[in-house]
């Protein structure tokens, strides 16, 4: 079956490289089970949109606001090439990752560039932002640290997993987590760069990685895993480049079809969506809480509110969940829905192919509908009353 996934990965496939960190270049235009359930304790986030889905533990949710009525287009920005991913967003600034490599800042409020860096590779995640700096993994098997002022490279990794660019560094315990399509889960210090631990799965991992209580979510082929993602003490005497231990699962839960693209934990669960429906394992032991099938396959992680499970599938239908997983409401928008909604400030955002819509999350009304430019939108970011949408066809658009 045809998905974003599919293609990112077959980008990946055909790319390599060695070089380890860019650097700043001047600026220049573009052309264009009841026990176990419990208030998961989250890494809380800076203001913003700090990281991919808001959060470590990929929830889509965040108490900051969009549009509240029919937003028109405040600015655009047109590049050379695709946007695989939405950007972070963080004091007034945005990181926007570009299919060809480059990492370029701009100013939330009128789009303009602050500054640009190039990469050895592509860039096909959101990069997550951190007081350390900008971290970021590529398709070079690089993770890389850059200063957020000036996009000044402060650290970097090279040749740390095959593909390492699939799913998007996570961060959490003051480490920055990364996997790749080698099956090799890292943890890095965040500030210095220096190894802590690594996983070794059997699949590849291109699923974004999730972090809550203590311990990293994981994807990889049909199974999620669950580890340990404190730090290790003695890793701060081990040279940078060497990995300071291995990790192994405390448990991991199998399915009959391939997990993805993201793994999400809120309230005790661990979410996670595959082609045939949505499915919440307990967070201590991986146990099935409850499983929804769906007609059409759910290729965009869920938003998990306090209340609701937003579910998007392949079909064109927006599912509204409760957190035992009884269907509450169920939204027909008649185009494919692939990429996940977010809910900001009690608003569920979400976007399809030229489409862009608000609905209340708790039972589905529609609040406001309109027809966008672009037909493979990434996630929806919603901050300061205003919506960021990047798209495949190398634009990203300021809505207010």
């Amino acid at each position: 079956m045809f998905s974003r996934r599919a293609v990112v990965c077959g980008v990946v496939a055909g790319v390599s490289g060695s070089a380890v960190v860019g650097a700043a270049r001047p600026l220049d235009d573009d052309t264009g089970s009841g026990d176990e359930r419990r208030a998961t304790r989250q890494v809380a986030p800076e203001d913003g949109a700090p990281t991919y889905l808001y959060d470590a533990a990929n929830t889509g949710t965040t108490t900051a606001a969009g549009p509240t009525s029919e937003p028109s287009v405040r600015w655009r920005r047109a590049f050379s090439g695709p946007l695989f991913a939405p950007p972070a967003v963080g004091d007034g600034t945005l990181y926007q990752p570009v299919s060809d490599g480059r990492l370029l800042a701009l100013g939330a409020t009128d789009g303009t560039r602050r500054w640009d860096v190039e990469t050895p590779r592509g860039l096909l995640t959101t990069p997550a932002l951190a007081a350390s700096g900008v971290l970021l993994a590529n398709e070079n098997r690089t993770v890389q640290s850059l200063k957020r002022d000036d996009g000044t490279a402060r650290w970097g990794i090279g040749t740390v997993a095959r593909g390492g660019g699939q799913c998007a560094p996570a961060v959490g315990n003051g480490l920055v987590y990364t996997g790749g399509a080698d099956g090799l889960v890292h943890a890095f210090d965040a500030v210095t760069g220096r190894p802590h631990w690594e996983l070794r799965l059997p699949e590849a991992v291109v699923s974004s990685l999730a972090v809550a209580d203590d311990r990293l979510f994981v994807a990889a082929g049909r199974t999620v895993f669950a580890v340990d993602a404190t730090r290790v003490p003695e890793a701060t005497a081990v040279p940078r480049g060497v990995v300071a231990a291995t990790r192994e699962p405390i448990w991991q839960t199998s399915f009959d079809a391939r997990v993805g693209p993201a793994v999400a934990v809120h309230d005790g669960r661990v979410v996670v969506c595959d082609d045939e429906g949505v499915t919440a394992l307990a967070v201590g032991d991986g146990s099935r809480a409850w499983r929804v099938d769906t007609p059409s396959p759910v290729l965009g992680s869920p938003a998990l509110t306090d209340d609701r499970v937003v579910v998007p599938t392949a079909g064109g239908r927006l599912r509204g969940l409760t957190p035992d997983g009884e269907e509450r409401w169920s939204a027909n928008f008649g185009v494919r829905l692939d990429t996940p909604p977010v809910v900001a400030d009690g608003v569920c955002y979400l976007a399809g192919e030229r489409v862009l819509a608000a609905v209340d999350p708790t039972g589905g009304g529609l609040r406001w509908r309109l027809r966008r430019e672009g037909t493979a939108p990434t996630a929806p970011v919603a901050v300061d009353g205003r919506l960021y949408l990047a798209d495949w066809d190398g634009t990203l658009t300021a809505f207010e």
